[in-house]
């Protein structure tokens, strides 16, 4: 989830780690609500994965001191309202509940997708996207053949019937 969240972001881990706290900090009722279920230590729903992975940022100290009031605020560990910060601002934006972080641009899919078409535009394409691509036209024939012979039979059906 972290490495989705820094992909999103444009940033590194370390970045998306504290973009994450503040912005949980900010609003920690609503991540408390919304994605605890997925942060506390004893949980089976999925959104936890990479527990067993062990990371260190240095922060600046009142940003630790403010992720640090904030947990102890909502009565959990320090280790949950980070995992809290992380997979709530991930789940948020790609849910499209958060829209805006400050000093941040949130890059959509669509401009995302457009951004790479021009980049791309005119080069080859991979051997999987061939593939597919050969895939979709065959198919689209098959659906071409059987809707003529639909209109076959019922142009014949109508001249039976006259």
């Amino acid at each position: 989830m972290l490495i989705g969240l820094s992909n999103t972001l444009q940033c590194s881990e370390r970045d998306a780690v504290r973009i994450a706290l503040y912005e949980a900090s900010k609003s920690a009722s609503n991540a408390y609500e919304s994605a605890f279920m997925y942060a506390t230590a004893m949980s089976t729903e999925k959104g936890h994965q990479g527990r067993s992975s062990s990371k260190q940022w240095n922060l600046p100290k009142g940003e630790q001191i403010a992720a640090t009031n904030a947990a102890n605020e909502l009565g959990i560990t320090g280790a949950e309202f980070v995992r809290l910060s992380i997979i709530w601002l991930q789940q948020g934006i790609r849910k499209d509940e958060i829209r805006s972080i400050q000093n941040c641009k949130i890059i959509s899919g669509d401009k995302a997708a457009h951004q790479w078409s021009k980049e791309n535009h005119g080069k080859p394409a991979s051997e999987q996207v061939a593939s597919l691509k050969k895939a979709l036209n065959e198919a689209q024939q098959l659906i071409n053949y059987m809707d003529e012979i639909q209109a076959d039979e019922r142009d014949a059906r109508k001249k039976e019937s006259r």
